[in-house]
């Protein structure tokens, strides 16, 4: 298969500031109280029992040796202790719910927040402005043609800059937020009104422990950084011209270290960012926050796929049963084929596919009603992708979008299609 052109979508990060009419209305701040403990620095959320836990990565009081995070106005920084009061008033005030359960913020030095960021990227959980794939996923991309090998995909990932900028990051599995160094940046401290207002939908939503195919995690993920941006660009209007500009210097340093990755890579930070803000936007104009609580509650729970994500009003997905890992029409031989990946690409999926953008409004995309893939590593070291596709009756574009390509499109029922391709020896 091909390597698909250099990405040609929209700026990933391009979010209009100010936000769009639909955002939670000014907060009333409050400041909490601090207290020294014996054995890590607490922020006491009002009187309860409710509080940050600021500590070094051993559980000792913070006092990590690191390069401080790179800022362009290093004088509107504060020290971590400092900053989280009030920024964990602000997201209780205007996410409209309070912290049930301590939020430990572990404050790293430069080898073990790299390491940390390591570690997460490869268990698939780190965030929003950190790449993390799974091996599988990796293999996938390559057998759809969308990075030439599995070093150039790791070596982006490797050398993104996430770990230099060493911004905070909530990590839902051990539900605790990490950051390098003891000091936030203008541009660090935005991010972590984001990332306690994750930590914030994780305690009343129960996010990370679902059961989801990664298509429904990609909508579920989609929708909870949505909503966290609301409230991170709710938090950037409210502050003065200087933070402001400090912090829009801080950002553009940072994400030019992003833009210069392979295609599918920055095409899947696109989506969320793009799309997962747009539907809360829209979730906010329909029915306010509870219209937003309401979609991230597991009992009633959307979207359900990332096509619901990009067009809310989508009918549920079409459920497609795993394939054979075999070509009916003999053009690849997959026999001795080892199976590294299987899942559902979703629409997100189908974009790269076809190497287009995943948030344009496309006829392809509409055709699709659900899937199912199979990955496998051939003896030779040659990944192939088979995926049976559920498509409704005007799929006509699509399949001529697919034909395009090097891949084998076989009609089946109907309703059906199986695509089968190979990455390039």
């Amino acid at each position: 298969m091909t390597t698909p052109p250099p990405w040609t979508g929209p700026d990933p990060w391009a979010v209009p500031r100010p936000l769009p009419a639909g955002r939670p209305g000014a907060p009333r701040l409050r400041r909490g109280e601090l207290a020294v403990g014996a054995l890590a620095l607490v922020v006491l959320l009002g009187a309860g029992a409710r509080a940050v836990a600021v500590t070094g990565g051993d559980g000792s009081p913070s006092s990590a040796a690191s390069t401080p995070s790179p800022s362009t106005s290093p004088s509107l920084s504060m020290p971590v202790e400092q900053a989280l009061p009030d920024l964990v008033a602000y997201v209780e005030d205007t996410r409209e719910f309070e912290f049930t359960a301590d939020v430990p913020v572990e404050v790293l030095d430069d080898e073990a927040y790299a390491d940390r960021i390591d570690a997460l990227r490869l268990a698939g959980r780190a965030g929003a402005a950190v790449p993390a794939y799974s091996d599988g996923e990796l293999s996938t991309m390559i057998a759809l043609g969308l990075a030439e090998s599995r070093d150039d995909l790791q070596r982006y990932l490797a050398d993104d800059g996430s770990a230099a900028a060493g911004l905070p990051l909530y990590d839902a599995h051990t539900r605790q937020i990490v950051v390098r160094g003891d000091q936030l940046t203008p541009y660090g401290q935005e991010i972590m009104v984001r990332e306690l207002t994750r930590a914030l939908q994780d305690q009343q939503f129960d996010l990370d422990v679902r059961d989801l195919t990664r298509d429904q995690s990609r909508a579920l993920g989609a929708l909870s950084l949505g909503d966290a941006t609301v409230i991170e660009y709710s938090w950037y209007e409210e502050q003065d011209a200087d933070l402001q500009e400090a912090i829009e210097d801080d950002e553009a340093a940072f994400l030019d270290a992003l833009a210069d990755g392979p295609y599918a890579l920055q095409a899947l930070a696109a989506y969320p960012v793009v799309s997962g803000l747009d539907l809360a936007i829209t979730l906010l104009e329909d029915g306010g926050q509870e219209r937003v609580d309401a979609a991230l509650d597991a009992a009633t729970a959307e979207p359900a796929t990332t096509e619901q994500v990009l067009d809310p009003d989508a009918p549920a997905p079409v459920v497609v049963a795993g394939p054979p890992a075999v070509d009916p029409s003999g053009t690849f031989d997959l026999a001795g084929g080892r199976l590294v990946d299987r899942g559902t690409l979703g629409e997100t999926g189908l974009a790269l596919l076809l190497a287009q953008d995943p948030t344009d409004d496309d006829e392809s995309f509409t055709a699709w009603r659900g899937d199912s893939y199979v990955t496998l590593e051939l003896p030779s070291g040659r990944y192939c992708i088979r995926v049976d596709l559920a498509v409704s009756p005007d799929e006509g574009e699509l399949r001529a979008d697919l034909e395009r390509g090097d891949l084998v499109v076989l009609p089946t029922a109907g309703d059906r299609l199986t695509v089968i391709g190979c990455a390039a020896d």
